[in-house]
């Protein structure tokens, strides 16, 4: 298979030796609008760009005229190919939801079905998707297991609710060998507990960012470092009440890691932790809400900001601390998703209908 030859002589060394390249400055500045074969129209539905590889690979979601979640595969050509999963419900809400894709065009994600139980699942580039196994996940109603990333050797992060609906992080090889684990302070709550979160939150070296909520529903970031080893953190300024703390959405070879926070008064803010544990604040001008999503291996960071009109607005960060505001033609919304190393990155907006639609800044 030709795809599989491009990563044939990835190393370690080549990782840590290539992890870091010049900044492309957000791509050429060309943006493209697609919509998935079937995709509803108004009332929220539409088509969801999530993630992206180096080949400008990306997966998504859509959901159809009756909300059904469907899967897709976007080439760089354009081309779309929608999946469907073997057992997936069939009613409004349901179906299949995508998070992790590689650069040999792997994706990982998870499959509601008609009870609401949750199913991880991986897809192969030829089209084949399997059910991972995860012993211990819940099987009953809003319970369940979701493989959120994956990186170019194949490890697999995740989680998954137990039947208590507790939180749980779990670590797959490649070889199988599952690995479950609990972060400190996790809580024993339904609700509580920990795992990594979705496409970014896993670096090729195994390092896992994500949130650890404790069981006073106080939300704290964490790294995981590859053998295992956790540093739990707050962001200065963090709130301590229920439904406040810190979130680490995403994590860069060089574990930097963005996300956001919750303060004491409620007001939500952006974060960057560098590798030595210092933390940024980013509130772009003119926000009120902040959401820091993403961050590549050179430093750009992606999110999205409430502005005191509440129009929600995309913002790429540059690796010197530049903030711009980006929105997709006729958006009345702006959810940006990942950025990859060229500078490409995805997402999707709501147009003035509320129909979703996807893009991809080249």
């Amino acid at each position: 298979m030709g795809k599989n030859k491009r990563f044939a002589g990835v190393t370690l060394f080549s990782v840590l030796t290539l992890a870091a390249p010049a900044y492309a400055g957000g791509g050429t500045g060309k943006v493209i609008e697609y919509d998935a074969p079937d995709a509803g129209v108004g009332n929220g539905l539409g088509t969801f760009g999530g993630g992206i590889n180096n080949f400008d690979e990306i997966e998504g979601n859509y959901s159809d005229s009756a909300g059904v979640l469907h899967g897709f595969f976007r080439s760089p050509n354009g081309k779309i190919t929608t999946f469907d999963i073997q057992g997936q419900g069939t009613q409004a809400g349901q179906g299949v939801i995508c998070y992790g894709l590689n650069d040999e065009g792997v994706i990982t994600g998870t499959y509601s079905d008609i009870n609401l139980n949750y199913h991880a699942f991986i897809r192969m580039p030829n089209g084949k998707i399997s059910k991972l196994s995860i012993p211990g996940a819940g099987t009953v109603y809003n319970t369940g297991s979701e493989a959120t990333n994956i990186n170019v050797f194949g490890l697999i992060a995740g989680d998954y609710y137990d039947d208590n609906g507790v939180i749980h992080g779990f670590v797959l090889t490649p070889e199988g060998k599952l690995t479950e684990w609990d972060a400190p302070g996790a809580g024993t709550l339904p609700g509580t507990g920990s795992g990594p979160n979705g496409f970014s939150g896993l670096t090729a070296l195994g390092a896992i960012s994500g949130v650890v909520t404790d069981n006073n529903f106080v939300a704290h970031g964490f790294l995981r470092s590859p053998d295992g080893k956790f540093t739990v953190f707050d962001a200065p300024g963090a709130g301590t009440q229920a439904g406040q703390g810190t979130n680490a959405d995403s994590i860069n070879v060089l574990d930097e890691i963005v996300g956001w926070f919750v303060d004491s008064g409620g007001a939500t803010h952006g974060f960057l932790r560098d590798c030595s544990g210092k933390f940024t604040t980013i509130d772009p001008p003119g926000s009120v809400y902040t959401l820091a999503f993403t961050n590549n291996d050179v430093g750009e960071i992606l999110g999205s900001y409430l502005d005191a009109t509440g129009f929600l607005h995309g913002f790429i960060r540059s690796p010197q601390g530049e903030i711009s505001t980006f929105d997709p033609p006729g958006s009345v919304e702006t959810v940006l998703g990942i950025n990859n190393q060229e500078g490409s990155f995805s997402g999707y907006f709501y147009d003035a209908a509320s129909t979703a639609h996807a893009f991809v800044k080249e």
